[in-house]
């Protein structure tokens, strides 16, 4: 029984694996529509392969810069919890965070398996994507029933399932770079282990944009299909300036030779100068061809693109030499900060649950025991100048200094309660009466 869920775990690993293998393809500018063809190549003179603009990574990394995490808050209490803050940094979680959310954007979904190093001091948190993880999901209750891990190590690979009581560890003997089936043999690694936190240690960040979106979808997934035309068209344009931009001469009247393998042979060769020892030769010049055909169609399918991922007009180069205002850029990227404040909401439980594993793995508790609540950092972007006026204003109306700090300020989180402290010295100082005269006096 346990092998069988195993084996439908790594089906469903392979499945995904297949899906996210075309927009790898994509994030690393190699789609099929980049790479030139032979002809178009020959064209060239076997100067360029490969053309396109990687619109999907652009889309990716515009979204996920913005989604920062700021720390977690107990419910009920204001201030970001230190202790879970340092924990988070000593295990780089920062870093790992912006994997996920990359992961999660591209492809549609992410997992983080929180765990314990092997003598079981301290946490540790582990990154995947739905080709190497999976976890089966109680539809009624929303509980993770059970879930699994696979990873490669030369000719074997490795497989961890856990459901909430027992964690099971597998190894199959399987050539390197061949895929795991269901025929596929896994042998228990080991004996099965009780799962002290009591329940299935991996966390899933499904990006979903209906009820019916059960495995995720890409934040791309509209503008593959745009990126591949836009690459198309890319490569005719360079096709069009090398080799039928200049202009095209003409004769008749010449002798046709061939050399020993039937080919023309071009009398001139690449001679600006044309002669010819017969009086009835004429020659003649063809009309060049100009790129403001593919100009146009480049320029229609880039604003799709814009149009379609939230991404502005100065990200897209399509505002020229004439830099916008700060006005201006603050009101084109609104859909993209609303778009990130969108995802914030869909990551935010996956990222407390995240929070209770590790302070259950660092006290030897249950993870329903450290409820936490994950705080963002604003996603939009100002000057220095706007974000300490948006933060004077708040501060007549009576905000704290702390919250002020964190947004719209940005600093730190681990910085904020030395700043409150020396502004509270500075303060205390400021208000004291020494009846007169200088200090020291």
């Amino acid at each position: 029984m346990k092998q069988t869920k195993l084996q439908s775990h790594v089906e469903r690993m392979n499945r995904r694996a297949k899906s996210n293998y075309e927009y790898w393809q994509h994030w690393n500018n190699e789609s099929p529509a980049a790479w030139l063809s032979k002809a178009s190549r020959d064209a060239l003179e076997g100067k360029l392969a490969r053309v396109s603009v990687n619109f999907i990574r652009l889309a990716v990394t515009s979204l996920t810069e913005r989604l920062t995490l700021r720390g977690w808050t107990k419910p009920g209490e204001t201030g970001v919890d230190q202790e879970l803050l340092a924990l988070t940094q000593q295990i780089d979680l920062p870093a790992r965070a912006e994997t996920i959310h990359i992961d999660r954007a591209l492809y549609g979904c992410a997992y983080a398996t929180v765990w314990a190093t092997a003598d079981g001091g301290q946490p540790v948190i582990i990154t995947d994507t739905g080709a190497n993880a999976s976890v089966d999901i109680d539809p009624a209750t929303g509980v993770a029933r059970s879930g699994a891990r696979v990873w490669r190590e030369g000719d074997t690979a490795y497989a961890v399932e856990f459901t909430p009581d027992t964690v099971t560890h597998y190894a199959a003997d399987v050539l390197e770079g061949t895929e795991l089936t269901a025929s596929t043999v896994w042998k228990h690694n080991g004996p099965v282990e009780d799962n002290p936190l009591g329940e299935v240690p991996i966390v899933p960040f499904m990006r979903r944009q209906s009820s019916l979106d059960l495995h995720g979808v890409s934040v791309v997934a509209d503008i593959v299909g745009l990126s591949d035309a836009l690459a198309k068209v890319l490569g005719d344009a360079m096709v069009s300036s090398e080799y039928y931009a200049k202009p095209r001469r003409w004769a008749t009247g010449l002798e046709i030779i061939e050399d020993d393998e039937g080919k023309p042979v071009d009398p001139f060769g690449r001679s600006r100068l044309l002669q010819s020892e017969d009086p009835e030769t004429k020659f003649g010049q063809l009309a060049p061809s100009t790129p403001q055909g593919q100009v146009e169609l480049i320029a229609t399918l880039t604003q799709q693109i814009g149009a379609l991922t939230g991404l502005p007009a100065h990200y897209l180069g399509l505002h020229g030499d004439q830099p916008p205002s700060a006005e201006g850029v603050r009101a084109a990227e609104t859909q993209l900060v609303m778009s990130a404040r969108t995802e914030m909401r869909y990551l935010t439980g996956p990222w407390a649950r995240v929070a209770a594993l590790l302070l259950a793995i660092k006290n030897n508790g249950h993870p329903n025991d450290y409820p936490r609540v994950t705080e963002w950092d604003n996603p939009e972007i100002k000057t220095p100048a706007q974000a300490a006026d948006a933060a004077g204003k708040l501060r007549d109306i009576g905000l704290p200094l702390s919250t002020l700090l964190s947004d719209p300020l940005g600093y730190a989180p681990e910085d904020i309660p030395d700043i409150v402290s020396a502004a509270s010295r500075e303060n205390l100082l400021a208000n004291v009466n020494l009846g007169g005269g200088d200090i020291g006096a």
